[in-house]
């Protein structure tokens, strides 16, 4: 009878010990047209916080660096999700360039996954000797939510 009872005494060790479970959705933002291609990926938990954030901007414009810039949670200054809502803001300051991205997107009432919406982007690109390049686009942007 003891050794029938130790199995179950750990497992209710374990259940009582073990964190509640925590809801998080994966969201994904991406916008590709003529000015810039863009993606961004995290993880959004039930209190709005924000985790394994990884974002991709390409500049296609002429004058603009082609290389992607590649952005994380550090370069994430701004970000909510109430409701419908999602916005998010990374800025990253190099001594090369300055990048700035906006995202804004709402939720549609008929659909809690699809949330269509715009980006702002705003890169300075400077190096000695030649004149700042500064370049501003606005387009649409389409994120998920699930």
């Amino acid at each position: 009878m003891i050794k029938e009872a130790r199995p179950a005494a750990a497992l209710l060790a374990f259940l009582l010990t073990a964190p509640p479970a925590a809801a998080t959705a994966s969201l994904t933002c991406d916008a590709d047209d003529r000015s810039v291609s863009l993606h961004v990926g995290a993880a959004i938990g039930h209190a709005g916080d924000f985790s394994a954030v990884e974002a991709k901007v390409a500049v296609k414009s002429r004058g603009a660096g082609a290389k992607p810039v590649e952005l994380s949670a550090e370069q994430l200054v701004q970000r909510w999700a109430t409701g419908r809502d999602v916005r998010l803001r990374f800025f990253r300051d190099e001594p090369a360039y300055s990048l700035d991205l906006t995202i804004e997107t709402r939720g549609r009432e008929d659909d809690e996954k699809e949330r269509p919406g715009t980006y702002r982007l705003e890169f300075i690109e400077s190096a000695p000797g030649r004149p700042t390049t500064r370049i501003t686009r606005t387009g649409r942007a389409s994120c998920t939510v699930g």
